[in-house]
């Protein structure tokens, strides 16, 4: 056998010592080979006294068991001696220190945030918006009828919503910044001033005029305008 275990049978004794001697030295100094019914057993100094309880006649050479009115005995100590060492044995491990470190999950230092797609949606709060075309479709928005603005229609630059004033909603410009919107239909143009920002891109529009502005350049509903900084 490669492996040598106590409480494992073994047919000749040259087999019970050649294991005995790949037993680690603890192990080695705390137990001995035995006869036992015609076979040779290695067990350990607790299951030398756990059989001497069992009235057995032991010896650390020869074990002679006495069966008179018993004829299992042999099977019953046999069995006794393997549940007692794989006992032992599994106590034995479970005793043994490790020196593994412990194990603990890493905590990040950072934990990301979903970012949105620039692309898509620029925020209203952006200081330098990235650069986007300068012409397409504008459409207006007005104290009345100004879908997504607050309750007070505060803007972006922190002024309230005039539809008297030339401005105009645009999000790829710094606020406060003057502009020149051109109706490229009728090629009517005034100056305005960037106040506000808003969603429209997202209905393929890339500006929000105020009333004034939109009456100035002559733009319905919607109008294809172009803006020149």
């Amino acid at each position: 056998m490669t492996v040598a275990l106590i409480g494992i049978y073994y047919k000749t004794q040259e087999d019970a010592t050649e294991a005995y001697k790949k037993l680690p030295e603890w192990q080695r100094q705390n137990s001995s080979i035995v006869e036992f019914d015609n076979a040779f057993l290695i067990v350990s100094d607790e299951q030398l006294k756990a059989l001497q309880k069992m009235t057995m006649k032991i010896n650390k050479r020869k074990i002679r068991v006495f069966r008179r009115r018993h004829p299992n005995l042999i099977k019953r100590i046999a069995w006794a001696v393997l549940i007692i060492g794989l006992l032992l044995n599994f106590l034995g491990r479970v005793a043994e220190p490790t020196n593994e470190p412990e194990i603990i999950s890493p905590i990040p230092e950072n934990t990301p945030t979903p970012t949105t797609n620039i692309e898509k949606i620029v925020p209203t709060t952006s200081p330098n918006p990235p650069q986007r075309p300068t012409t397409g479709k504008a459409s207006y928005y007005s104290v009345s009828g100004c879908l997504g603005c607050r309750d007070d229609r505060v803007m972006a630059n922190g002024e309230r919503l005039d539809d008297t004033r030339v401005t105009l909603a645009y999000n790829h410009a710094p606020l406060n910044t003057w502009v020149r919107v051109t109706n490229i239909i009728t090629g009517q143009n005034i100056r305005a001033l960037v106040t506000d920002r808003g969603g429209f891109e997202r209905h393929g529009k890339i500006a929000d005029l105020s009333v004034a502005t939109k009456e100035a350049i002559g733009c319905g509903d919607v109008c294809q305008i172009a803006l020149e900084f």
